[in-house]
């Protein structure tokens, strides 16, 4: 089995394929620096898909015509479709995001009446029931992370950490600095860590919120530029907390990263895994939606236990870890190789 990746955004998954025989080639069209004229792209796929079973393409959402799936012609191999991002934003309090699904829903109306894909991939059963009923042949398979990577550190620091992560609005960065600089002013002992998550080409979008940050945060925040997976698997695994303060999500992939990591989950009531997740397992809690105060609410639960009864938050973090071993790509491989089997045709559907 041979599969040819477009920009899928975990090569820990592939090193996992690799040891059940599948070879897999990742195209990371997003860094290349220099990019090729419009019309090299789809000849490049069409060039490599000859020699693969399947091309996994994965950027349903792009800037570049070139990139948008019509323009790639001539795939010579099955082909599946991976939705990381949402098809539709649930909540849609944007104008942004109202053009975004209008935009969105032309496009399955697009795949629909070209189809082009053989298959769909969904993280989430919302998205896969907007599938489902649109008559695509869709699989369901959630998002997973590197066990060895992120793992429980040291946590009993003298301060309570509290990691977030995504200069975004969607990712609520207004929200988390809210909470942080509320909870700076009576409670010296809890510190935040706000990590930048946004990609390279992404930068500028994120940068304002960074300001944002900057100027409405209290002295007990440390914020990070873009750091390297080992780097942010080190800071995650000392956190106490995740501060997870989504508005949406397809997925939340540093969700099940800081299960993994023994760090329990502050989140929003929002739809998709994170919620339902933490809400079924007991590993965080789950804020009524979009209300800083309830987020408040929730790191002072986790504080307190921390504080108080260290050997409770140990077992819970412990209990945090053996629930993300069901997300590790070691144990997801073997079902991600069904799938593309499944399409190429080389086992059962």
């Amino acid at each position: 089995m041979k599969v040819l990746f477009v920009d899928f955004p975990s090569e820990s998954l592939l090193i996992e394929l690799r040891k059940h025989r599948c070879e897999t080639t990742n195209l990371v069209t997003g860094r290349i620096e220099r990019r090729p004229p419009s019309t090299d792209f789809p000849r490049l796929v069409s060039r490599l898909s000859l020699d693969n079973d399947v091309f996994y393409y994965s950027k349903f959402v792009t800037r570049r015509l070139d990139e948008f799936p019509p323009y790639i012609s001539g795939i010579k191999c099955k082909s599946i479709l991976g939705f990381h991002a949402p098809t539709i934003i649930p909540r849609a309090d944007r104008a942004i995001y109202k053009f975004y699904n209008l935009v969105n829903c032309a496009r399955l109306v697009m795949h629909k009446c070209t189809g082009l894909f053989d298959a769909f991939h969904s993280l989430n059963s919302f998205d896969q029931a907007i599938l489902t009923k649109m008559g695509f042949r869709s699989h369901l398979l959630p998002m997973g992370f590197d066990e060895d990577l992120f793992r429980p550190r040291d946590k009993s620091q003298e301060q309570f950490r509290v990691l977030f992560t995504g200069f975004y609005y969607h990712k609520g960065a207004d929200l988390a600095a809210k909470v942080a600089r509320a909870l700076g002013r009576t409670h010296r002992n809890i510190s935040f860590i706000f990590v930048d998550g946004a990609r390279k080409t992404d930068a500028d979008n994120a940068l304002s919120y960074k300001n944002y940050l900057s100027e409405r945060s209290a002295d007990n925040t440390l914020i990070f530029d873009q750091m390297d997976e080992e780097k942010f698997a080190e800071l995650l695994g000392q956190a106490h907390l995740l501060l997870f303060p989504s508005r949406w999500e397809s997925f939340g992939r540093v969700v099940v990263e800081a299960l993994g990591s023994g760090c329990p989950v502050n989140c929003f009531d929002i739809m998709g895994p994170p919620c339902s997740l933490i809400r079924s397992s007991g590993t965080g809690y789950v804020a009524r939606a979009f209300d800083p105060n309830e987020l408040a609410y929730g790191i002072l639960k986790f504080y307190d236990l921390w504080k108080s009864r260290f050997d409770e938050y140990l077992e819970l973090s412990e209990k945090c870890r053996r629930l993300s071993l069901r997300f590790s790509w070691k144990r997801l491989a073997p079902m991600y190789l069904r799938m593309f089997e499944a399409v190429a045709g080389l086992g059962q559907t």
